[in-house]
């Protein structure tokens, strides 16, 4: 019914400005020489500053899983242990900005609006724990 039609397409509408408003983010590199990707590739994060008054911070672990074995390793960044493709092990492909909807975007005039914030993308396949090497990768999510 025509009801239903305008409601699923205001509900279409309204998703579609959730997806799109998003805080724009800069990606930065660590100084770390140990914060690496599986890869080795420099670990990297993307930051907004907030008000210059403001004392709160949001930060945002991105999840993504791990693998646990030369196998699962292979299958998850693929084989050249050096070289991977996948952003869930290499910062190879990030892009010079992000824009990040959610908990990163506040609304304005919400408490959080003022608020610095940081993304840090997953590429340890460590779960934000490791600290080592094994399989020809590196494992550095802890640094």
């Amino acid at each position: 019914t025509a009801g239903v039609g305008a409601m699923a397409l205001k509900w279409a509408v309204s998703l579609f400005v959730v997806v799109v408003h998003g805080s724009t983010l800069q990606l930065q590199l660590l100084s770390d020489p140990l914060a690496l990707c599986s890869d080795g590739t420099a670990a990297k994060y993307y930051w907004r500053a907030g008000s210059s008054t403001s004392r709160l911070w949001i930060l945002f672990l991105e999840g993504g899983g791990w693998c646990y074995d030369s196998a699962s390793c292979t299958a998850r960044c693929g084989s050249d242990a050096d070289y991977s493709t996948s952003s869930l092990c290499s910062s190879r492909g990030y892009p010079a900005t992000k824009v990040v909807p959610g908990l990163l975007s506040p609304m304005a005039g919400t408490p959080l609006a003022s608020a610095h914030r940081i993304f840090v993308p997953y590429c340890t396949s460590d779960a934000h724990m490791g600290n080592g090497t094994s399989w020809g990768r590196q494992f550095r999510g802890a640094a």
